[in-house]
């Protein structure tokens, strides 16, 4: 038709404006932007056929108007808006109060301003688009055939109103709304799936302030309604996708289901990743899911923030020129912290070579946009002279595009300049790819991998430096060897697999090694081998490490001097080592020399520090355990004092956090116990219960944070009995002792605390306390490859000597007499046993099954030599390998036991005796009357009890001031 109409012909203006709305029509089908862009230049060739005095120009005017629209939602072009915004303005002067199509360029304007106001606030234009809504409604009263829709759109006004003024008159009104646009809308009505997510966006809004269930289950059925009206490449499947992402995530926020979670994430991936709908509200989709992943800790977030980059990236290079890209960026200022919040998720996710490279992406991501444009491409021309001269040809064509296109002022013109632009992106990004399909030229253009970055840290460590909204980090790229000692120390902080950490220490070593005195960088590589050495500390107890680690951290501080840049690190650390022995030993001079070292960290990391809030938290830690062991009250409130400070500097996601939080809670207890404020206790809990909150459930702080949690409950409990405080005390001294992450040592420890509670407070767990401490004594042990060692970590623990008797004692008290003879014996029994299992007799085991028998016999002959080799070896990092390898040995061995147990009449093999052997062992003699054997054992902490045995029954006689009474 437009051939039949030249320029001249009078139907040419409508025909140009028939040719561009059937194009934006199959853009919003199809989602080519090539359509789009061809729909503006038609309609700008229409309006300008059809000067002012021309009785169809407001038609042609509100026509361009809204395809630039259209553009702006898809592309983010201000220009765009501003234009549209113009246009309708001129077309409503066009068409005064009476005028017939009023009524249609009042809802365009209307919402033109709201797109407006979202970009930039400001509050006159949402207001005079709920006030041109409202005119435009009474332009359409009941009955009128296009009402539905500006009963919908001025719903949308007074909801986006809702969100910036938070007035729920608004949002009550355009739920009211909404449901009236519904109501009138026939079920095959092309725009009826506007309505239902629009509908189900308020409802979640209301849902979020009223937590009525109704409103978000039915905003969840309006969504997945929505989904029935659309083809699968609809553009609107993508808005569709991101409603039910914020219903789903804020029924999750209410009810804490991880299906819905889970469905949220769903939704924001389909969303970010339509294909047909506009890069800008796709990269709001990423953003979106980046964002609650990181709230909610969802595994998905690294992959969300990929997203983001990539779409971002796409997006920028729709642009033809260096200024309408930085334009494009400047649009999602909000999002100009991603790349570091992308790495600071990496590292969470023991990715930090990801987390590197991520950070390298964000600081070059404009300059890598220009560099395409002129990358050197001379080894290129070497391998392939064709492809490298195609490369450089259509980089010209490019580059002379944008150069021109910058130049333009006539919007026609400029839209046509875009056109091609895109054309010759796209081949440009074809022999791009065809370039990386070449050997050695995978990478080019890319941003570079860790492996090209760790290049730079050949003559010592680089450090980057990590500000996020969700943690503070920093991340050292070492040379190749204490990159992989980092890594396992990480993973094992994370997994607690002692394997990886004595792997960590072992490579550390070598690293020292060579790097001696006078090396520019062996202070770095002494705090990162104490380091490990403070960890394996915390997890086996082991007091040479804690000497080492303190010896090493003194070196790294003496080559820090007054002046140096990472001395307060050292001063920290070593105060850390310094507290640790101090708890063990009992050296005043060690607190004391704590505090000061801590005191001048806090005078070098002053106010406006990165790390103060670290220095602060090591100092108020000091004072408390000064305060613990000479009862000065000044220490205490120092520390509380100092903790609220730290505390203050800590953002919400920073991952130490909970530290703060369960030390501020045990210093608050410690003033409880002292002052009786009620008012500390109350906080020490919630404070408790805030941190285990903030941590995964198989984080290795749980454990502290159970260990303070039951101090709490424990101390309330003493001054107002309430039942209820013990019960929550010893489900916590449970939950503590049994925390799978955490080393032995302090699994014991609260283990024997739970005995004491639960024996002083007449608790009915008190049984089960004493067989967890056996248990977790018997695994720790387990873990030493010598018997000196094994003897080493058994007499750390020589305030439970009676222990077994206590445990015994506990169990007639409970009247289970047949587990106090078990304990008993298990407790007598300790340290054979665990040697036995180097040399225990199988000849039973042989006549049964002779297989297993001979290699159970082979491992504890290797499990036997390597226990007496390692006892001989002087040298650390030797004494290390052999730890490994005597655990892999004992992990052999023990699952050799099992498969010995699972066979019939061997249930008992190397267990301590049941009652029922013990009784066997009882057996009277026929020719004689039985008579009792009797054995006294001395509790400390219940009356002096003995248990009889007898062959029929089991009786309990006891002794002391009660017996006569009994």
């Amino acid at each position: 038709v437009l051939e039949l109409c030249p320029l001249g012909h009078q139907l040419r203006p409508r025909a140009l404006d028939s040719l561009s709305w059937a194009l934006i029509l199959r853009f919003r089908q199809c989602g080519n932007i090539d359509d789009l862009d061809e729909c503006i230049q038609f309609s700008r060739e229409a309006v300008s056929l059809c000067p002012e005095g021309h009785a169809g120009r407001d038609t042609f005017l509100n026509n361009l108007a809204l395809s630039l629209n259209v553009r702006f939602d898809h592309q983010g072009k201000p220009n765009d808006l501003d234009e549209a915004i113009s246009l309708y303005e001129e077309a409503l002067r066009l068409r005064p109060v009476g005028h017939k199509y009023r009524d249609t360029s009042l809802s365009n304007l209307g919402l033109a301003l709201i797109a407006r106001f979202k970009g930039r606030g400001n509050i006159d234009d949402i207001t005079r688009a709920v006030s041109l809504y409202r005119e435009a409604l009474t332009l359409r009263p009941p009955g009128h055939p296009r009402r539905d829709t500006t009963l919908n759109n001025l719903a949308l006004a007074l909801k986006i109103r809702y969100d910036k003024l938070d007035v729920s008159e608004d949002l009550n009104e355009a739920i009211d709304r909404y449901r009236e646009s519904l109501r009138l809308r026939r079920l095959d009505h092309p725009e009826r799936h506007r309505n239902l997510f629009n509908l189900s966006a308020a409802l979640c809004s209301r849902f979020t302030q009223t937590q009525e269930n109704g409103d978000v289950e039915e905003a969840i059925n309006l969504c997945q309604e929505s989904f029935e009206a659309l083809p699968l490449l609809h553009p609107d499947r993508h808005t569709s996708y991101f409603t039910l992402g914020k219903a789903y995530t804020a029924r999750y926020c209410a009810q804490y289901k991880p299906a819905d979670l889970a469905l949220a994430v769903e939704n924001f991936r389909l969303a970010s990743r339509h294909p047909t709908q506009g890069f800008p509200r796709r990269i709001i989709a990423a953003i979106e899911w980046a964002c609650q992943s990181e709230v909610y800790q969802h595994e998905s977030a690294l992959e969300a923030y990929q997203t983001c980059f990539e779409l971002f990236d796409n997006h920028v290079m729709t642009r033809s020129s260096i200024i309408s890209r930085r334009e494009a960026s400047t649009a999602f200022e909000y999002a100009r912290t991603l790349p570091v919040d992308a790495a600071s998720c990496a590292i969470r996710c023991d990715d930090l070579r990801h987390a590197v490279e991520l950070v390298e992406q964000g600081r070059a991501q404009q300059w890598s946009l220009a560099s395409r444009l002129k990358t050197p491409v001379e080894d290129l021309e070497l391998a392939n002279p064709t492809l490298a001269h195609k490369y450089l040809e259509l980089s010209k064509r490019i580059s002379n595009a944008a150069q021109s296109s910058a130049t333009i002022t006539d919007r026609a013109a400029a839209d046509r300049a875009a056109t091609e632009y895109r054309r010759s992106t796209r081949q440009w990004k074809a022999a791009v790819a065809e370039i990386r399909k070449l050997r050695a030229f995978s990478r080019f253009l890319l941003p570079p991998l860790y492996e090209d970055l760790q290049a730079a840290a050949r003559h010592g460590p680089v450090i980057i430096l990590i500000a996020s909204e969700y943690s503070r980090s920093a991340i050292i790229v070492p040379t190749a060897l204490d990159s992989l000692s980092w890594a396992l120390g990480l993973r094992f902080t994370q997994c607690g697999n002692i394997d990886d950490l004595d792997e960590c220490i072992q490579f550390s070593r070598e690293a020292v090694s060579l790097f001696p005195e006078g090396h520019a960088g062996r202070d770095t590589y002494l705090n990162n081998l104490a380091f490990s050495l403070t960890d394996r500390l915390d997890h086996q107890g082991k007091p040479n490490d804690l000497d080492e680690a303190i010896s090493l951290y003194e070196e790294a501080l003496r080559l820090r001097p007054v002046g140096h840049e990472s001395r307060d690190t050292s001063l920290d650390n070593l105060g850390g080592a310094l507290v640790t022995r101090f708890n063990a030993c009992g050296n005043v001079d060690d607190i004391t020399r704590a505090v000061s070292l801590y005191r001048e960290a806090l005078t070098l990391r002053p106010p406006g520090h990165p790390y103060r809030d670290i220095t602060l938290n090591n100092l108020a830690l000091a004072l408390k355990t000064r305060y613990d062991k000479l009862d000065v009250s000044e220490d205490l409130n120092e520390a509380v004092g100092r903790y609220r400070e730290s505390l203050q500097l800590k953002r919400l996601h920073d991952p130490e956090r909970h530290r703060t939080l369960f030390n501020l809670s045990a210093a608050l207890c410690s003033r409880f116990t002292q002052a009786r404020e009620n008012g500390d206790v109350e906080e020490a809990i919630q404070l408790c219960q805030e941190a285990l909150a903030s941590l995964p459930s198989l984080h290795p702080g749980r454990c502290r944070v159970h260990l303070w949690l039951q101090e709490a409950y424990l101390s309330r409990y003493r001054i107002q009995h309430n039942p209820v405080d013990l019960s929550l005390a010893v489900e916590n001294f449970r939950l503590g002792s049994r925390h799978p992450t955490y080393g032995f040592p302090e699994r014991i420890d609260e283990a024997y605390n739970w005995t004491v509670a639960a024996e002083q407070h007449g608790h009915g767990s008190a049984l089960e306390a004493y067989s967890t401490f056996f248990e977790l004594l018997d695994a720790h042990l387990a873990t030493r490859s010598s018997a000196t060692s094994r003897r080493e970590a058994a007499a750390a623990f020589h305030y439970a000597r009676s222990l077994p008797v206590d445990a015994a004692s506990c169990a007639i008290r409970c009247d289970d007499l047949r587990y106090a003879v078990e304990l008993v014996e298990k407790g007598r029994g300790q340290q054979w046993s665990l040697a036995s299992r180097l040399r225990t007799p199988v000849e039973d085991l042989e006549s049964a099954n002779p297989k297993l028998a001979h290699n159970y016999s082979e491992l504890s002959k290797r499990v036997s030599d390597a226990a007496q080799s390692s006892a001989a070896i002087a040298d650390r990092a030797a004494a290390d390998r052999a730890a490994t390898e005597y655990r892999g040995l004992t992990r052999q061995w023990e699952a050799a036991v099992t498969e010995i147990r699972n066979l019939r009449a061997f249930s008992r093999f190397l267990l301590p005796p049941s009652y029922k052997d013990l009784q066997r062992h009882h057996r009277p003699d026929v020719r004689r009357p039985p008579s009792p054997s009797l054995a006294i054992y001395r509790s400390h902490r219940s009356e002096d009890s003995q248990g009889s045995l007898h062959q029929g029954n089991t009786k309990r006689i006891c002794y002391g001031p009660k017996a006569a009474a009994k």
